[in-house]
């Protein structure tokens, strides 16, 4: 029990405290007894606590850090789903509403609950990669005869000037992509669960705004994208994503 008693809280400018040496947290997870003391001592502060009289601006750093990640490291998709996809990917050839509309409002019949428009935002650090099934969660999964299903991904994006590149894909399931309300890319293959195939396709982005709607199809296993353009000789600055 001697790690309990070693804790140093310093005062840090009004209504602001640091933690400087907790041997608590080193704890959290293996020992219930820490997890209590850390509840009972945030409590202790809590009910001790003198809030200020005018709400505490962020730090500068952080807001130009917060900055910088949405605007070159986060993508902001719609997504919308699931539709059924039954009798060997009949769901992948059938125009469901989504692709002759993008009304955010709208709520659609889907296979096993209604389907309605959800806001997703893609991470550099995960390689922008649009996870359908963990946007869409709760999804139904009773078994594998069952795990079949349609889902749409639409984003906007703005470019300073007509440009021609490279669109690179992550592909798991039968995709589809409209670039601009034009079919660029289309594949049925379904890539198995334990790999992420990519693909390469030239565009020509207008411009001003542009537009892309994305459509898979799973079977049984992972259901998901990514979608990058290259950034090769004129550089990300070229593209400014929807926020």
């Amino acid at each position: 029990m001697w790690w309990t008693t070693d804790i140093l809280v310093r005062p840090y400018g009004d209504g602001r405290i640091v933690m400087t040496h907790l041997r608590i947290l080193e704890h959290l997870g293996a020992d219930p007894l820490a997890g209590r003391l850390l509840v009972n001592l945030l409590n202790h502060f809590f009910r001790r606590s003198v809030p200020p009289e005018t709400p505490m601006p962020p730090e500068q750093k952080v807001v130009e850090w917060l900055r910088r990640e949405r605007t070159d490291h986060v993508r902001r998709w719609m997504v919308i789903g699931e539709f059924p996809n039954w009798d060997k990917n009949s769901g992948f050839k059938f125009p469901y509403p989504p692709e002759k509309e993008q009304d955010f409002n709208a709520v659609y019949e889907g296979w096993y609950q209604p389907a309605r428009w959800r806001r997703w935002y893609a991470c550099a650090g995960q390689e922008y990669v649009v996870d359908f099934q963990e946007v869409l969660e709760p999804v139904f999964e009773y078994y594998p005869k069952f795990d079949r299903a349609v889902a749409y991904a639409y984003a906007e994006f703005t470019c300073d000037r007509r440009l021609e590149t490279e669109m690179h894909l992550g592909i798991q399931n039968a995709t589809r992509v409209w670039l601009n309300n034009t079919v660029v890319y289309e594949t049925e293959r379904q890539v198995p669960h334990d790999q992420f195939e990519k693909d390469v396709v030239p565009v020509v982005l207008r411009q001003g705004k542009n537009t892309l709607l994305v459509k898979g199809a799973k079977i049984p296993g992972k259901f998901r994208f990514s979608l990058v353009f290259s950034s090769e000789n004129h550089g990300t600055q070229a593209i400014k994503w929807w926020k």
